[in-house]
């Protein structure tokens, strides 16, 4: 049969190359596969005419979506006696294998002869699972669920990224799911990376079946082999209408040989580094310090085994605090984990504090790293050299502290003290008065600057005109506007954390508030206030902000960028508005 389909394709190629000098064909006669079909893409290129000279190699499109299985080429040279010319063809085939479901592209292959460009037309094939109907084939009320990989091979460790998509031919069923389950393995791990759901689009051109991406997640391979992805679930709104997604089998490759011995399962491109907090006092003997670990940079950086301090008997440790701020990226998760350490020196002197070992492979170079350890050194003073100066050398700095703050036309310097087997009564009595002298100035400056700012205050209550009823309105308003700002602010912040539940509860006690207070002021709603003190586009997009909570309030499946983009809708909706 395939013999059979080769010889149609010769027939073919023997008429449309009687036509032209230079052709280049791609040709499948498989468009509809499932995901674990092979199937054979022919790529043919002839020049006729010895004028005719190839300048590039046949560039072959982008196969990344697909396993290659096989490939071969044959390359004839045919001279034609008759009209003198000789003909060069290129034959080249590939056996391919879908990694993916859906609508796949196969883009145009290239070649360069004489200066100018030959290129073939992209096509595309149409894959669907082999254990569940093709998303052609669903009735209206049927829908589709497919579990998509970026990458099918990885290493163990190394993420890819899962994209969950939804196909029916009713806009309306795209609204009915409502719960996700991931599904529990020990051989792979899931981090959600995002729930919002796309805009909805034909599955291709022309075709009357839609579909919509509701999740994105990154999936974690967690030793190598053959795994298979289990199915995801979700539940419609009838909780006896249940949909599973494909599966998916993943081929995780072993790392390589040859690890440092402090690896453990980091994956990806790392830095590692230690800071102290900055403190404005010296490190002493039994007081706290604030050491920080970090790792920053892409990969498994969610489930990655941390970098500890390593222990010692200059100083005690205490267990970190550890707070991340990580986001999805190209190759993983990327951004910074920090550790943040309580080190409390038990010894005096440089004690060095340093980090374990670390090294990370980098599969883009597939590669090991040694960063090693990162160390920082601290110089540890002992109390009893601190706290070694004497009583009038004591009085001396704080009274010198005191006079650099205050405004006191007065220049001050350091009192010496010379140590001698007797006491120097005339310095010490002359210390004493120099002491006393300044502290009385000190008064005098301060009971000065009381008695100028009193009568400062006491002029400006005169000079102060009598405020009327609408003064005074507009001063109670300005005080309502600053509870709400403080309201407001504590809403970004509990947005910023995620906090669901917290954030609606405190935007209804505002709107209580808010409600509470015109009643007082004779109005009947917030919308009526709105209207008539800021116009119709503050109104209207209250009753925006509104419908947007009581959607957000009970949706089923949302994340924190959801939270924060609704704050931003508060904020600008009440935006110079004063109640």
């Amino acid at each position: 049969m395939k013999k059979h389909k080769f010889l149609n394709i010769l027939f073919v190629l023997s008429a449309v190359f009687s036509y032209s000098q230079v052709t280049l064909l791609a040709i499948n006669e498989d468009k509809d596969l499932k995901i674990n079909e092979k199937f054979t893409v022919t790529f043919v290129l002839e020049i006729s005419g010895n004028e005719y000279i190839q300048e590039t190699p046949l560039r072959l499109p982008d196969f990344s979506k697909f396993n290659t299985i096989g490939s071969g080429s044959d390359r004839n040279t045919i001279v034609d006696p008759e009209k003198n010319i000789v003909i060069n063809q290129i034959v080249y085939q590939m056996v391919l294998q879908p990694k993916q479901t859906g609508k796949l592209k196969i883009g145009s292959a290239l070649v360069q002869v004489n200066g100018k460009m030959y290129k073939t037309e992209p096509f595309d094939i149409f894959v669907s699972d082999s254990d569940k109907k093709s998303p052609e084939d669903l009735a209206v009320n049927d829908v589709y669920l497919n579990m998509e990989i970026k990458e099918k091979e990885v290493y163990a460790n190394q993420p890819t990224i899962a994209v969950l998509r939804a196909y029916s031919r009713n806009y309306s069923n795209f609204r009915k799911l409502e719960n996700i389950v991931l599904p529990k393995q020990n051989e792979v791990s899931f981090q959600t990376v995002s729930y919002r759901k796309s805009d909805i689009e034909p599955f291709y051109r022309g075709s009357d079946l839609a579909s919509q991406i509701i999740a994105v997640y990154m999936i974690f391979p967690n030793q190598p082999g053959n795994v298979e992805v289990e199915p995801i679930t979700a539940f419609g709104r009838d909780e006896n209408v249940k949909i599973l997604s494909n599966k998916v089998n993943l081929n995780v490759r072993k790392l390589p040989d040859g690890s440092p011995k402090n690896f453990k399962n980091a994956v990806g491109k790392y830095e590692l580094s230690i800071e102290k907090i900055l403190s404005d006092e010296p490190e002493k003997i039994e007081k706290p310090i604030s050491v920080v670990v970090k790792i920053s940079g892409e990969g498994n950086l969610s489930n990655l085994a941390l970098p500890k301090l390593l222990q010692s008997e200059n100083y005690r440790l205490y267990p970190p605090k550890i707070t991340n701020k990580i986001e999805p990226g190209e190759n993983g998760m990327k951004g910074e984990i920090s550790e943040e350490y309580v080190v409390v020196p038990v010894k005096s002197g440089e004690i060095s504090i340093s980090t374990e070992n670390f090294s990370y492979f980098n599969p883009a170079d597939e590669e090991y790293v040694n960063i090693g350890r990162k160390s920082l050194k601290i110089n540890v003073l002992n109390e009893e050299l601190i706290g070694s100066k004497s009583t009038l050398e004591k009085v001396n700095e704080y009274t010198k502290n005191v006079l650099e703050k205050v405004n006191v036309p007065l220049k001050t310097q350091d009192f010496k003290v010379v140590t001698k087997k007797g006491l120097n009564w005339n310095l010490i009595f002359s210390g004493i008065v120099a002491v006393i002298i300044i502290l009385v100035i000190i008064i005098l400056v301060k009971k000065r600057q009381k008695t100028k700012e009193t009568r400062q205050k006491t002029f400006a209550n005169l000079e102060k005109p009598i405020e009327n009823i609408s003064e005074t309105e507009k001063k109670l308003r300005a005080k309502n506007q600053t509870s709400l700002k403080d309201d407001l602010h504590y809403l970004k912040y509990l947005a910023g954390e995620n906090n669901r539940e917290k954030f609606f509860e405190v935007y209804d006690e505002l709107i209580k508030q808010i409600e509470n207070q015109l009643v007082k002021n004779n109005y009947s709603d917030i919308k009526t206030y709105l209207e008539q003190n800021f116009g119709s586009e503050k109104s209207e997009a209250y009753t925006r902000i509104s419908e947007k909570i009581t959607a957000e309030k009970y949706a089923p499946l949302s994340d924190s960028g959801s939270l924060r983009e609704l704050y931003g809708e508060i904020e600008k909706g009440f935006d110079e508005v004063s109640i």
